[in-house]
């Protein structure tokens, strides 16, 4: 890029930003959007991705004739954390996220009564200017980043509750000092596993679409994992557990397969194909 050679190559990435962003308030988009991807890849790198919702890939265009898939890049990744699994009904009638407000005490109690014990990261990514250009996209232009995909992170095998768990086959039910507590049940059915899941959003997601953008992305996971180590803490410290099962679910970030993360099969004529269902089929990325 010829306007890059004004700048010293040792400049923070802050400053190509913030220089790309008045070129942008003088009418010099092209440049100004030049500047601010140079800072993002300078900074965060670039990694390319599907964007897509249920009637398929958006990035998808027609050129004479045949359906092409441009090369969409995104840039510095971010997570939500949320205590309780994500599903279509985890919004209420008004549309608003209701998992959001979710404690580790909730997810516990819910796991009692027979729901899942798991817990929702769902990572946003920004997209790149020359990405916002090339698709002009409302989902795309929040500077908090496009949700794309989720890791379910799931801590049992067991999900018929306590009552169940206490239950014996001839069905008796085991009351009394002799019954089993919560931290029986998680001792008894531990089974940690990490799926990826749509993100939390209702509309629109995406995953890597080459091997090298899917390892980039799993170099760059134990820092985005790490302002959550508190909230699993906290599901651990609930039910009773101690730091062996903790370290145990730290590992499984570690252990994640990058297979699971990338679609390299780039067939632009799928463009109407469900690739939710593709992508998130509930195959295990760690165990």
């Amino acid at each position: 890029m010829k306007h890059l050679k004004r700048f010293d190559e040792e400049l923070n990435p802050n400053t190509y930003r913030r220089a790309g962003q008045r070129l942008i308030g003088k009418f010099k988009e092209e440049r100004g959007r030049n500047l601010i991807d140079y800072g993002n890849e300078k900074e965060f790198g670039f990694y390319n991705m599907y964007f897509a919702n249920v009637n398929g890939k958006i990035n998808n265009t027609m050129e004479n004739g045949k359906y092409v898939s441009k090369m969409l890049k995104f840039t510095n990744p971010s997570a939500d954390f949320y205590f309780e699994s994500f599903s279509s009904n985890s919004f209420d009638n008004n549309g608003k996220l209701e998992i959001r407000n979710k404690s580790a005490e909730d997810m516990v109690k819910s796991w009692k009564e027979g729901g899942e014990l798991a817990f929702t990261i769902s990572f946003r990514f920004n997209a790149s200017e020359e990405t916002k250009k090339l698709l002009k996209h409302d989902a795309l232009k929040s500077y908090l980043g496009t949700p794309m995909f989720s890791f379910k992170v799931q801590l049992s095998d067991f999900v018929d509750g306590i009552d169940e768990f206490n239950t014996t086959e001839t069905g008796e039910v085991i009351t009394g000092p002799d019954a089993h507590d919560t931290y029986d049940m998680f001792v008894n059915s531990f089974y940690p596993n990490i799926t990826l899941e749509k993100p939390v959003d209702k509309h629109y997601f995406g995953i890597f679409r080459d091997r090298a953008s899917a390892f980039k992305f799993k170099k760059a996971l134990p820092d985005l994992i790490d302002p959550f180590h508190d909230q699993i803490h906290d599901i651990i410290s609930v039910i009773g557990g101690d730091s062996e099962q903790f370290e145990k679910i730290i590992e499984l970030f570690e252990k994640i397969t990058i297979n699971g993360l990338y679609d390299d099969d780039d067939n632009a004529r799928a463009r109407f194909e469900d690739f939710s269902n593709r992508w998130f089929s509930g195959n295990e990325l760690a165990n």
